[in-house]
C-alpha cells in the first residue's frame, strides 16, 4: 500500500516538477537551496531586531535549534544505517528524472526535510522565536515538497524526515522534556526560555 502511494505520489510531482523550465527551476531551488536559506533568514531578522535582549535571546534559540539538528542528524544516520532504501531516481529511473545533483544514494530518511524541521520546530517551540518559526516551518514545508518534485525522495522518506526532526526539537528544546531540564540543571541551558522572556517584558 504504502509503496503504491510512494510511487505514484512521487511520479506525479516529479512529473510537474519536468513538466517545464520555470518548474524545474522552482523544483530545484526548493529542493537544494530553500534549507540553507532558512538559518540565514532566521539570522537577518534576529539581527534587525532594536531590542538588544531580544537578540541574545534570538542567538540562545538558534544555538538551542543549531543542536536540535545535531541530535536529528544523529538519528537519521542510524535509520539510514538500517533501512539502507534507495534513492527513487535510482530504482525507478524510468518514472523519475532527477532535478539538480543528489549526492549519495540513500532515500530514508530526508536528510534536508530532518534539518529543515528540526532547526523551524526548535525555533517555534521558544516563545521569543515563535513567530519567526511559524514562517521558517512553513519554508521546511516547502523544502520537503522539493525533495519529492526533484525525484530525491519518496513521500515515506520525508515523513519520517520531518517526525525524525520534530522529535529532536522537542527533546532538546520542549521545556517539559527530561533532557531539557537536565541541561538546565547543569547549566549547559541558561534557563526557562519563558522566564528569561518574562523578565525582559517587565
Amino acid at each position: 500500500m504504502f509503496s503504491t502511494i510512494d510511487i505514484n505520489v512521487l511520479s506525479s510531482l516529479n512529473h510537474l516538477a519536468n513538466s517545464s523550465g520555470s518548474w524545474t527551476f522552482v523544483t530545484n531551488l526548493l529542493a537544494n537551496y530553500l534549507l540553507f536559506l532558512i538559518p540565514v533568514v532566521t539570522l537577518v531578522v534576529i539581527w534587525e531586531h532594536h531590542d538588544l535582549g531580544w537578540r541574545q535571546i534570538g542567538y540562545r534559540a538558534v544555538v538551542k535549534a543549531i543542536l536540535s539538528v545535531v541530535l536529528a542528524l544523529a538519528i537519521g544516520f542510524i535509520i539510514e544505517a538500517i533501512v539502507g532504501r534507495v534513492r527513487p531516481v535510482i530504482a525507478h529511473p524510468d518514472l523519475v528524472k532527477e532535478i539538480g545533483k543528489l549526492p549519495g544514494s540513500s532515500s530514508m530518511p530526508s536528510m534536508h526535510t530532518l534539518e529543515a524541521f528540526s532547526f523551524s520546530v526548535a525555533l517555534l517551540l521558544q516563545r521569543r522565536t515563535r513567530k519567526i518559526g511559524y514562517w521558517m516551518v512553513a519554508l521546511a514545508v516547502l523544502v520537503a515538497f522539493g525533495r519529492l518534485m526533484a525525484g530525491a525522495h519518496y513521500l515515506t522518506d520525508v515523513i519520517v524526515g520531518a517526525l525524525v526532526g520534530i522529535i529532536a526539537a522537542f527533546v532538546l528544546v520542549y521545556e517539559g522534556s527530561p533532557l531539557f531540564k537536565w541541561l538546565t540543571r547543569r547549566g549547559l541551558y541558561t534557563g526557562s526560555t519563558s522566564v528569561a522572556t518574562a523578565e525582559l517584558s517587565k
